[in-house]
Formats: C-alpha cells, sequence, structure tokens
C-alpha cells in the first residue's frame, strides 16, 4: 500500500473547492477504490493522527467518513458546522462553514 503522505503529494491540496475533479474528490475516489478492509484504513488514520496540518486534518475527516461506508453507515456530505467555545450541549453557538463537509447517518444503509 502506497504511503499516505505520497497518496496526498499525488492528489494535490485537500480543499471545499466545488466540483468532481478536486483534489479531494481525487483522494475520496482513491479511497473507495483502493482501502476497502477497515486494516488499511486504519494504517491512514493512524499516519493522520502521527502528522500535523491541514492535509492530514483534512485526510482523517476523509478517511472516518470512509470508515463509516466500510460499516454500512449512509455518509453524505452538507456544510461544515464549527462551534465556538467549549459550552455544554445545548448551549452552543454555531457557526456555518462554506464549504463541505459530512454527516453520518446513524443506521445501516438500506439495500
Amino acid at each position: 500500500m502506497m504511503p499516505l503522505e505520497q497518496v496526498l503529494e499525488l492528489v494535490g491540496d485537500l480543499d471545499d473547492a466545488p466540483g468532481e475533479k478536486t483534489p479531494r474528490e481525487r483522494f475520496r475516489r482513491f479511497l473507495s477504490q483502493n482501502l476497502t478492509s477497515v486494516g488499511a484504513v486504519r494504517d491512514y488514520v493512524e499516519e493522520c493522527l502521527r502528522s500535523s496540518g491541514e492535509q492530514y486534518n483534512r485526510a482523517l475527516q476523509d478517511l472516518v467518513n470512509h470508515l463509516g461506508r466500510l460499516l454500512g453507515f449512509d455518509v453524505t456530505c452538507g456544510a461544515a458546522v464549527h462551534l465556538r467555545g467549549h459550552q455544554p450541549l445545548g448551549g452552543e453557538e454555531a457557526e456555518r462553514g462554506g464549504g463541505p463537509a459530512s454527516r453520518v447517518v446513524a443506521g445501516p444503509r438500506e439495500p
């Protein structure tokens, strides 16, 4: 398996640009076509956790989403929600981001 660092160098900057031919979409396609086991995803997740920077943060987000798909969850993209401060649940002030993020729907995919 190719090291994550090389994959990220090949696909380019993982940003939130719209479109199907963006580096982020190329990375997601790579994941779906090449990482077909939880163990392979785990190796890349561990590499993200050992590394720092926005590129690895975005890769980690996509890896967790891909893992959700492998486990049978329906994962869809939507607007990012960023929370300010560390307020208790129910008292958060949410700020909507402009880029795509993901939402995992708790439950298995319907056949």
